[in-house]
């Protein structure tokens, strides 16, 4: 999903790609005799072994960059892969437009990961401007308009970059309110 690299296309297991060569990958460490062994796919264990490996070393770069978005695509709830992609992505400088709308397109697949919305809040922190961001809450309102999540981000929004204009609010919401009543 990232527009990062021409390489999001790839297929491959991080440990069968040559640029990954220099990374020794950190495997999970499980009991000897774990009570319940979890049977993790090939693909997640492989771009998990390598997010462990980047975590240790700190690397930041375009490379890992788009192993994050490996990682939270197979666990878009993982909070530390959300927290390492935007110091990756602050750190690169990479544009924080691009990421708003690569995570715009993730909130039609998990509109109530909650990781999901505080991404973006983070990233409408370090951006210091929230323009668009209440058509894109709207989008997913218009889905299902009790979406909690995105009531409270749409609340931070408006409060965090003072947008609050009262009859205008009013009038925005309105078809929103309306639609979601039997």
């Amino acid at each position: 999903m990232s527009e990062s690299s021409s390489d999001d296309s790839d297929c491959r297991l991080f440990s069968e790609r040559s640029e990954w060569d220099d990374v020794t990958p950190v495997k999970q460490q499980d009991s000897e005799n774990p009570v319940v062994a979890i049977q993790y796919s090939e693909v997640f264990a492989d771009c998990h072994s390598y997010f462990r490996a980047v975590l240790a070393s700190g690397e930041k770069s375009e490379r890992v960059l788009n192993l994050t978005q490996a990682v939270i695509d197979c666990n878009a709830a993982n909070y530390t892969a959300w927290k390492y992609r935007r110091d990756v992505i602050l750190a690169i400088n990479f544009s924080i437009d691009k990421e708003l709308e690569t995570v715009a397109s993730m909130l039609n697949s998990y509109p109530k990961n909650f990781q999901i919305w505080h991404h973006r809040r983070e990233l409408l922190l370090a951006k210091g401007s929230a323009e668009g961001e209440r058509e894109v809450v709207g989008v997913t309102l218009e889905k299902d308009a009790k979406n909690y999540h995105a009531w409270c981000h749409r609340r931070w929004v408006v409060t965090q970059f003072d947008l609050l204009n009262g009859e205008e609010e009013v009038c925005s919401l309105s078809p929103v309110i309306v639609h979601s009543m039997p």
